[in-house]
């Protein structure tokens, strides 16, 4: 017997993987699981995060997606990608959505961390408006926000985390 891994339980990942919205909403109809991780754990909300697919994540969202799945490297959640990327819109209704804005990946990071390296300041407003704390620091160096949007040159978003107080 040969054994392959199934490619039923990420049908959901792997549309929304290439944003294809309508195969999506036909899968869930059909009654697939909305949560089902591909190999490395990302999810369908996961990759609407990752690709700024606000339209999916709300298919998603209303279909039962659990908002915190994390990457099996790395401990990522949905969160985090859309704040990596920089898609606020995406990181604006995952907080809403109850996602939590100070989770630390296994790499040590928070989203204000990935959004303040991606230089995005929605995202950053979102996640400092949720009470995100703007001076957490990282578990490899005890680098803050900051740190990461000074190392980038993200002016704007140096000056967002100054104003809300960043030391």
């Amino acid at each position: 017997t040969i054994l392959v891994a199934s490619a039923t339980e990420s049908l959901v990942a792997n549309a929304a993987m290439h944003e294809d919205i309508n195969t999506v909403r036909a899968l869930l109809r059909e009654g697939a699981d909305v949560n089902a991780a591909q190999g490395d754990g990302m999810t369908a909300l996961h990759w609407s995060a990752l690709t700024g697919d606000v339209a999916t994540m709300e298919v998603l969202l209303y279909a039962g997606a659990v908002v915190e799945p994390t990457t099996r490297l790395g401990g990522y959640t949905p969160l985090h990608l859309a704040a990596m990327e920089g898609n606020g819109d995406a990181v604006t209704r995952l907080l809403e959505a109850g996602s939590d804005g100070e989770r630390i990946t296994d790499t040590g990071v928070s989203p204000l961390h990935l959004a303040a390296q991606a230089g995005q300041l929605a995202s950053i407003s979102a996640l400092i408006s949720t009470g995100a704390n703007v001076d957490v620091r990282d578990d490899y160096l005890e680098r803050t926000p900051l740190h990461f949007a000074t190392a980038n040159n993200r002016v704007e978003v140096i000056g967002a985390l100054l104003a809300a107080g960043a030391d």
